[in-house]
């Protein structure tokens, strides 16, 4: 019994101290008083980097994962760990909202001057309303199929404020039950 009592106490705490530091990033971000340490980055290195993270996860809940690294990409100019900040929440929640034996497809392309990330699951998906309001501040999808699943509802609104940081842009297509498709601009000088 004590045991148990822990481990949700941790749990909750663990929580608590997620919502206080993604508040503090969205009042960092709005302030703009956070300093970025820019260099060059390879974003397909950086997401190879977070799908080995989360590998146990991935192998867990039995899911396949399918990198198309074909396209030869220039390097950007940005601050790694916000970067790296943004596909870890695309990709986490691409693992956490997957269905069992489900799949991530990460591929990258252009457009004009943007490298486009395209990070696909098979997942539970989103209704339209609900992809209306993703990247809303404590915006959670409610429905049979994310009651189980925790979350702060900050995590995608604090994506896209550091997205467009740096003059890009997040788009998402979604269907309900069969799964969401994230798209990332991010300019390249």
């Amino acid at each position: 019994k004590k045991s148990e009592f822990l481990d949700r106490s941790l749990i909750r705490l663990t929580s608590a101290l997620d919502l206080v530091n993604d508040l503090l990033d969205i009042s960092r971000l709005e302030m703009k008083t956070k300093i970025k340490h820019i260099e060059e980055i390879d974003i397909c290195e950086i997401i190879k980097g977070i799908l080995l993270f989360l590998e146990l996860e991935i192998i867990k809940r039995n899911l396949r994962v399918v990198f198309d690294s074909s396209v030869e990409l220039p390097k950007i100019f940005a601050d790694k760990d916000e970067i790296n900040r943004i596909f870890t929440n695309i990709l986490s929640n691409a693992v956490k909202y997957n269905s069992e034996n489900g799949e991530i497809k990460v591929s990258f392309n252009f457009s004009f001057n943007y490298i486009v990330t395209e990070i696909s699951d098979t997942g539970i998906g989103m209704k339209p309303s609900e992809t209306e309001n993703l990247f809303q501040e404590f915006f959670r999808a409610k429905n049979e199929k994310t009651k189980g699943i925790s979350g702060t509802g900050l995590g995608l609104s604090i994506v896209k404020r550091l997205i467009e940081s740096y003059d890009g842009k997040i788009e998402v297509d979604s269907i309900f039950g069969q799964g969401s498709t994230f798209r990332v601009y991010l300019p390249i000088n």
